[in-house]
């Protein structure tokens, strides 16, 4: 669909299709950035969240302690089913300890989204 809106070759890749529309594949805007969103409300705006997120995820501080480069990042179990690697928790955390450490300190839900957004986009090159 994009490449006719563009009047692009059937044969262009819809990596460039997506970059030109500053958009991202369904696959990054459901896997990654919706749920890098969540646990970005669940960092900065927990108490906007239901209450059974209140307690949802650990951070590495609150397993061990040791003053470790990770303390900050949430804990992730030991997940070897392909079920368990999909579930919020799990993939959520990883998502989430792979971010660069400018963008998990940003406060405000809005930047938050528009550099999660440019950061996905350029993931994809």
């Amino acid at each position: 669909m994009f490449g006719i809106l563009q009047n692009k070759s059937v044969k262009t890749h819809n990596i460039e299709l997506y970059q030109t529309y500053f958009t991202l594949s369904i696959h990054l805007l459901h896997n990654n950035y919706q749920l890098l969103v969540f646990i970005h409300k669940y960092v900065h705006q927990r108490t906007k969240l239901p209450a059974v997120f209140s307690i949802y995820l650990n951070e590495n501080k609150l397993v061990h302690h040791y003053n470790t480069r990770q303390k900050d990042d949430f804990h992730t179990n030991v997940v070897q089913s392909e079920m368990g690697k999909k579930a919020v928790k799990y993939k959520g955390s990883k998502l989430w300890n792979n971010l660069p450490t400018d963008l998990k300190e940003i406060q405000s839900l809005r930047s938050f989204k528009y550099k999660l957004r440019n950061h996905l986009l350029q993931s994809l090159l």
